[in-house]
């Protein structure tokens, strides 16, 4: 019992700690609680394997400003599509193909954006910074390059990010 308080205390003071908010998180679930805490927008790179730039942008690695940007005011998640975890979240959030990236707003209640595959780094950039602006109102989803549907099947609808994936 003692050793459960224990590990429970440590997950409290870690999603309370102000330096979690520089850092990557690997899980979805600790990434929308934080995002709610800190009031910031989440933005979730999905990628195969270990995080790789060139997985996400054409250039491979942003410049300083893109990754300021992403320190200061992104809780930034990124998620293996490779692990069975992974998939469920990249399935759950529509990045299919393995690659891609979506970004809520920031409440962590609506998808205000999402990308299957690579971006330029520009593009990233002016993505960034559209949806860290603590004035938009995410009105609908902006999605690039969107997963084809399966034969047969509905399109994709997202009604709340926060929902996504609930495992």
């Amino acid at each position: 019992m003692y050793s459960s308080f224990a590990l429970m205390a440590v997950a409290g003071a870690l999603l309370n700690n102000v330096s979690l908010s520089t850092a990557w998180v690997n899980d979805y679930r600790v990434g929308r609680e934080l995002g709610q805490q800190q009031q910031k927008p989440l933005v979730v790179f999905v990628g195969q394997g270990g995080f790789d730039w060139k997985q996400i942008t054409q250039e491979g690695q942003p410049d300083g400003q893109v990754q300021k940007l992403l320190a200061e005011r992104y809780v930034r998640v990124y998620m293996d599509s490779r692990t069975e975890y992974g998939r469920k979240v990249a399935d759950a959030i529509g990045v299919s193909g393995g690659r891609g990236l979506v970004i809520s707003d920031r409440q962590g209640g609506m998808m205000a954006f999402r990308h299957t595959g690579e971006l330029s780094a520009q593009d990233l950039a002016r993505r960034l910074e559209r949806y860290a602006d603590p004035n938009l109102a995410v009105q609908t989803t902006e999605t690039v390059n969107p997963p084809a549907p399966a034969a047969g099947s509905v399109p994709y609808y997202y009604p709340s990010f926060g929902g996504a994936c609930r495992t």
